[in-house]
């Protein structure tokens, strides 16, 4: 990055960071010896859509994850609306991958929305009348209500995928953390999420969420965020998803078959 961007971008981030709902100052994670991010700085207001856009082991899922609070990181610190941030908060939610959960156990969809309650809820009470009508609008949003008392193992990916969402829309928080959400689903269910977003942004929800899909960067960010261990570049998607940019991002290895930002890598 030239010393010009790197400016404009530390002005960026100064301006968004005096209106910020989420902010990272100078993170740093490593695994043993191994950097897995290096000297990260973002902020994040309310109601942006923030897409985490890298390669493979760019980093992008441990940042979720030191900023959902899950993970400390080695160096640096996260505020939540302006203060630290040390530990899950209950503003923020955080859905892993899908390809993460064990779709073998044998509970049902509406069941496995329910077990999304907040983690301060009693395990051990049966679900309200209340909780279970809150569990079936949540599906109803992701068009599964239908679905809601077959085994969560017999659903396809994308269906699966629409259940990990209807749960943490159970009980999201102001910001909305996502790891990989359009991966491994049909269009259809692509469509779905895209529109989720934006009636979750028109309340003011912040989404913040890591892609390798740069159509659906494109079409769901307000911004993108570019990572290869530590920032490439910060800004509109326009912007970032150039030939360039990319080319940075991905540290060379970018052949494109359709214009840039199109999806086609």
């Amino acid at each position: 990055m030239t010393d010009i961007a790197t400016q404009d971008q530390e002005v960026a981030q100064t301006d968004r960071g005096r209106l910020s709902l989420l902010v990272a100052e100078h993170l740093s994670v490593h695994y043993g010896d191994r950097p897995a991010l290096s000297d990260v700085t973002l902020a994040i207001g309310a109601g942006e859509a923030v897409s985490l856009v890298g390669p493979n082991g760019a980093g992008k899922s441990t940042l979720l994850k030191v900023l959902a609070g899950m993970l400390p990181p080695s160096h640096g610190s996260v505020a939540y609306a302006g203060q630290p941030l040390r530990g899950p908060h209950p503003a923020v939610t955080y859905v892993p991958q899908r390809a993460g959960a064990d779709w073998t156990f044998p509970v049902s969809v509406l069941d496995t929305v329910l077990m999304g309650r907040s983690v301060g809820a009693p395990r051990w009470r049966p679900f309200s009348r209340r909780a279970k009508d809150r569990a079936l609008d949540a599906l109803d949003r992701l068009g599964m209500r239908r679905f809601a008392e077959i085994q969560i193992g017999a659903l396809s990916g994308g269906q699966q995928q629409r259940v990990v969402l209807a749960r943490a829309l159970l009980d999201a928080g102001r910001v909305l953390l996502l790891d990989e959400p359009f991966t491994g689903v049909d269009a259809p269910t692509q469509a779905i999420i895209a529109e989720l977003f934006r009636e979750l942004r028109a309340t003011g929800t912040t989404i913040v969420y890591a892609t390798h899909d740069l159509a659906q960067a494109a079409a769901s960010a307000s911004r993108v965020v570019l990572i290869n261990r530590t920032l490439v570049g910060d800004g509109p998607v326009g912007a970032m998803l150039d030939e360039r940019r990319l080319r940075e991002a991905f540290g060379g290895a970018v052949v494109f078959v359709g214009a840039p930002g199109s999806g086609s890598v």
